[in-house]
């Protein structure tokens, strides 16, 4: 890392492009990148240069500049996610040197914006080539409402429905015959004899 003599632009760099990169998906890796003063002097950001590596715009540079040192909190929030997303592209845990992150090829997409007092301008997220890359239709997620107790409780007993369940006693047939039967019993069988007592004669 080098700190310039004075505030550098790289859309004066000889080869820049200050058009527009169109929208889309890049295999791209990152070829350098500096830590640089602001323009007032109050800040620091990292210039990351990334080259793309192949399809139309093979050979093309792209920058990104993330403000790591800045008066906005809000813009050191967007470089640090920004980094974290690099880090990830790369498979890098974390990094000491931004050096660390040259030469890893990784997806950039690229989007186009409208921003107040600079026109259109692209948007960059950085993805592995191994993530899938989550379309920017799908980026905004709408959140339902948590439901209430009474509704959870209405929703829970709408969609259970109750069964109740009654449980007859098993009816154990009579072991006892009843008065026909015993007397159909008796008079089928067979009427026998009156024994006569045994006569022992000597």
């Amino acid at each position: 890392m080098a700190l310039l003599p004075q505030y550098f632009d790289p859309a004066t760099a000889p080869g820049a492009s200050t058009s527009l990169v169109p929208a889309g998906r890049y295999n791209v890796q990152i070829v350098s990148s500096d830590l640089l003063p602001t323009k007032e002097g109050s800040g620091q950001y990292i210039l990351f240069e990334m080259l793309v590596l192949d399809g139309p715009q093979q050979g093309r540079k792209i920058f990104d500049r993330l403000n790591i040192v800045n008066r906005s909190p809000q813009a050191v929030e967007m470089a640090n996610r920004s980094l974290a997303s690099i880090c990830r592209a790369t498979g890098r845990a974390g990094v000491g040197e931004t050096s660390e992150l040259h030469n890893i090829p990784f997806i950039l997409d690229v989007g186009i914006k409208s921003q107040a007092g600079f026109g259109e301008t692209n948007t960059l997220r950085y993805f592995a080539r191994s993530a899938p890359v989550v379309p920017r239709s799908l980026m905004v997620q709408q959140v339902a409402a948590p439901l209430s107790a009474s509704h959870a409780s209405a929703f829970a007993q709408s969609s259970t429905p109750s069964v109740q369940m009654t449980i007859q006693p098993t009816m154990q047939p009579s072991t006892q015959p009843t008065a026909a039967q015993a007397a159909a019993a008796q008079a089928h069988q067979p009427q026998s004899a009156n024994p006569k007592p045994w006569k022992i004669t000597a």
